[in-house]
């Protein structure tokens, strides 16, 4: 009984120190991405000009008006 604690214990103890490596691996290659709000017709005139200008993760809102085609 007493042995199979100890194992546990052991194996518990390993299991949690490998994973401290893995969370600081991802830690070490993990980028952050510059997010944008970009307001049509304020930054850009048409819906497309904010399209073409942005980058994944920005966000484009379109404020009320009449938008031509």
């Amino acid at each position: 009984m007493k042995r199979s604690r100890a194992i546990f214990i052991v194996a518990f103890i390993l299991i949690v120190i490998i994973q401290s490596f893995n969370v600081e691996l991802y830690e070490a290659n993990f980028t952050t991405v510059n997010k944008r709000t970009i307001l049509v017709p304020r930054d850009y005139q048409s819906i497309q000009d904010a399209i073409d200008a942005s980058s994944p993760g920005d966000t484009i809102i379109v404020l009320p008006g009449v938008y031509n085609v």
